[in-house]
Order: C-alpha cells, then structure tokens, then sequence
C-alpha cells in the first residue's frame, strides 16, 4: 500500500495489509440510529476493548462494511443486530483503505482515514419489514 494515512483508531504494525486499496462507490453498514454518529463507524476493537474475536487484530480495528444492501438488511436476522439501521455510505478514495475480507462476498474490512468524517456521507437505506428494498 503506497498510500499515507493518519488513522482514525491505533493499529497494529502491518495493518492495513498492503494489498488494502481505496473504496470507492457505495457501501452499507448497520447503525445503531439515524442520523449515524462517528461511535457507528469504530471497529469492533475499540467498542469492545477486551472481547476476543475470532480474527487477527488487524480485522479487528476495522469497520465492516458491505457492498450490498441486501447483504446488510440481512444481517439485522442476527439478535444482536436486529434493532439497527441500514445506511449507505459513499466513499471516493483518500477516506482510508479496505479489503475484502470474511465469508460473505460483499463484506470489506475499512480503515478509516482520521481527517474523514463518514456520517455526511450516509443516508438512510429504506426497506420493508420482510427485509425487501
């Protein structure tokens, strides 16, 4: 990864991995309300400081995004999630770094740039009660 950061939380040396590129386009992320707040877009790490996750550190102190909304509003059938909001959050490059990662094949690991405020650039995903668009 050629590109300079300051980064939005600490990370372990070697993260983000170098094959980590600018997003660009439309991604999806469960909130906890709407409008979102900067806490909705930290890494697992951070909102649990002393949790163990079944991924390395690097995974661990990123924000998860999806490249669906359909992968996201399907994520709400998991109990600890079902009470969140879905949001789409355009990104443009110099706003941090991502990868895909994990089983899903929309899901993307994001170090987030320090200087770069994610919550202008979200708006509220609509959909029914049955999950559809």
């Amino acid at each position: 990864m050629d590109i300079k950061y300051t980064w939005a939380e600490d990370l372990p040396d070697d993260c983000p991995p170098n094959d980590a590129t600018e997003l660009h386009g439309a991604f999806y992320r469960l909130v906890e309300s709407i409008p979102p707040i900067e806490r909705d877009f930290c890494s697992l790490r951070k909102v649990f400081p002393l949790k163990s996750f079944k991924t390395n550190e690097c995974i661990a102190r990123a924000c998860s995004l999806m490249n669906t909304p359909e992968d996201c509003i399907a994520l709400r059938k998991l109990p600890n999630q079902r009470h969140k909001q879905v949001v789409q959050i355009m990104l443009s490059g110099k706003n941090g770094v991502g990868k895909k990662t994990g089983k899903s094949p929309s899901h993307f690991s994001w170090w987030r740039a320090k200087n770069f405020d994610p919550v202008p650039c979200c708006k509220e995903v609509l959909y029914s009660i049955e999950g559809t668009l």
